[in-house]
C-alpha cells in the first residue's frame, strides 16, 4: 500500500460547495453517510443505487 493509499484510507470524509450548496460523503459509526446542506443520508441503506461516472458534464 503506497502513502498515497493510507492518506486516502484514513479521511473520515469528503465535501465539495457548488454554488450555495454543499454535498459530500462522510464515515459514520453506522457506516457511509451522504449529505445535501442539511439533509443526512444513510448509504447503507436498501434505498440507494449509486452510479459513479468519470467524465464531464
Amino acid at each position: 500500500m503506497s502513502k498515497t493509499e493510507r492518506s486516502i484510507m484514513s479521511k473520515l470524509g469528503y465535501y465539495t460547495k457548488l454554488g450555495n450548496d454543499f454535498f459530500g460523503v462522510y464515515l459514520s459509526e453506522d457506516g457511509p453517510r451522504l449529505f445535501m446542506n442539511d439533509q443526512v443520508y444513510d448509504l447503507t441503506s436498501s434505498d440507494w443505487d449509486i452510479e459513479m461516472i468519470h467524465g464531464r458534464c
